[in-house]
């Protein structure tokens, strides 16, 4: 979600727009103790959540379908 640090699967596409450790990370699904400890890690430090929060917010810009459309204009012309 934008906005948020991400915890997501190291499977599919989603792992091209996490930037680990800085917009969020990427766990085994299986790996139940690493998300509990990674959860606990982002809860407890409220300046790293918001760090984290950020660089999201900026990273997601990147995704942003008027820049997805900007670039594929220059790629037409």
């Amino acid at each position: 979600a934008y906005g948020l640090p991400a915890i997501v699967p190291t499977i599919g596409g989603i792992t091209e727009v996490i930037e680990e450790g800085k917009t969020g990370f990427m766990i085994d699904s299986k790996n139940t103790a690493m998300l509990n400890k990674t959860l606990q890690s982002i809860l407890n430090n409220t300046s790293y959540y918001k760090t984290l929060s950020e660089n999201s917010k900026k990273r997601i810009e990147f995704f942003s379908e008027d820049l997805f459309a900007q670039k594929s204009i220059q790629i037409l012309n």
